[in-house]
């Protein structure tokens, strides 16, 4: 952290430090506690899904994929607010956050997300695992899992970091050269990648596993109840 620091405060270290500060402060306060508190709380919607996970099924979509925005972006404002403090002071520290959002696969996400967490059990729990196994899919299910646990010690937070772990192993299984490379490919799989991803806040949003199953089951299901 120290050696990242520089030997004198400059102009540009308070103005961009200043900068950063503000934009993180004003997605704090305009997208996370306007915005998306609105959209999810006080809309009636989390009620309405807590309540009733088998109501109207694109409740529960909305409810998954509000929540995901929600811990985006105020995981976005946080990181811009520490970055823009450090850098105040004299010092600059890498990026957190790269636009996840904007992955096209849940491997880039991962390489996006959460950057030093990430960096880290890949450094610690997959390399070694991997070393040791020679199993690749065991090595990615082991260390999101680890990243679960590092969240918290509850069950949900154990499934979620397994839900994440296969469908990480499944992406590297996948047979990508049956898919034609292409925009299309990108645009779709950017979907897909957010799509699964918010259907995992079904479990880190909700402390009763019970519900946040139900929860996680009808998101899965929406679209078959739609049609049928």
């Amino acid at each position: 952290f120290f050696k990242n620091r520089a030997e004198r405060i400059t102009a540009d270290d308070l103005g961009e430090g200043a900068m950063r500060v503000t934009i993180g402060v004003a997605k704090k306060l305009v997208l996370v506690d306007g915005l998306m508190v609105g959209l999810l709380f006080e809309s009636g919607l989390w009620s309405s899904v807590v309540t009733n996970p088998s109501g109207d099924p694109w409740d529960v979509v909305r409810f998954c994929l509000f929540t995901y925005l929600l811990a985006y972006l105020d995981f976005s404002a946080y990181s811009d607010i520490a970055i823009g403090l450090a850098r105040l002071f004299g010092h600059t520290i890498g990026e957190n956050f790269r636009w996840p959002i904007l992955a096209p696969d849940l491997a880039e996400f991962w390489r996006r997300w959460h950057i030093s967490l990430s960096g880290w059990a890949f450094r610690n729990v997959f390399f070694p695992v991997i070393a040791t196994t020679r199993n690749q899919s065991a090595a990615l299910v082991i260390t999101l899992l680890t990243i679960g646990l590092w969240h918290d010690l509850a069950l949900t937070w154990v499934t979620w970091g397994l839900y994440h772990g296969v469908g990480m192993a499944v992406l590297a299984w996948w047979p990508w050269n049956l898919v034609k490379e292409g925009r299309l490919r990108t645009v779709g799989g950017t979907v897909l990648t957010n799509l699964y991803v918010a259907g995992g806040f079904a479990f880190v949003s909700i402390r009763d596993y019970s519900l946040a199953w139900r929860i996680f089951v009808e998101f899965v299901t929406a679209p078959i109840s739609v049609v049928f």
